[in-house]
């Protein structure tokens, strides 16, 4: 008696275990659709956060620049630096004591003076040949042929 109890407890558990696997309790499974979409939107805010954290870190390091407290040259450096876990607050508290070390020269966006320098000989010849080549250029639009010498005795003479 003891024996047919057993099988029958084994067939009721391995009936119930079959019925489980066929018919999964929906409270504790997630339809694929909406897994795929939480995952998306997690990786949508994950790629906000990143792109956001990137602008502070490259406007944190170009404001140190512009103030003078790094160094131009130095920015790529920096910017790794800034990357890392913690980076951007190590180089915010760096920033905050560090002296002015390169102040603006006040030289950007100026034009240097006009000023009429002479041209050396080697520039001078290279002017030379420009005009020689337009005035032959000029010369045969009109039809006539004009040879290297005779341009260059052209341009050179006085006006």
């Amino acid at each position: 008696a003891d024996a047919v109890v057993a099988i029958t407890a084994l067939t009721a558990a391995r009936d119930t275990a079959l019925n489980a696997a066929q018919a999964p309790d929906p409270a504790r499974f997630v339809p694929r659709a909406d897994h795929d979409l939480a995952l998306n939107r997690i990786r949508g805010f994950e790629a906000a956060e990143a792109a956001a954290r990137e602008a502070a870190i490259v406007a944190a390091v170009d404001a140190a620049t512009a103030s003078g407290r790094i160094a131009p040259a130095s920015r790529d450096y920096h910017l790794a630096a800034c990357r890392q876990e913690g980076g951007l607050d190590r180089f915010a508290a760096m920033i905050a004591s560090a002296p002015v070390i390169a102040p603006p020269s006040g030289l950007d966006g100026r034009q240097p003076a006009a000023t009429d320098l002479a041209l050396n000989a080697e520039q001078k010849a290279t002017d030379i040949a420009r005009r020689a080549a337009a005035y032959q250029a000029e010369q045969a639009a009109k039809g006539i042929t004009v040879g290297i010498a005779d341009a260059v005795n052209h341009v050179e003479q006085p006006k």
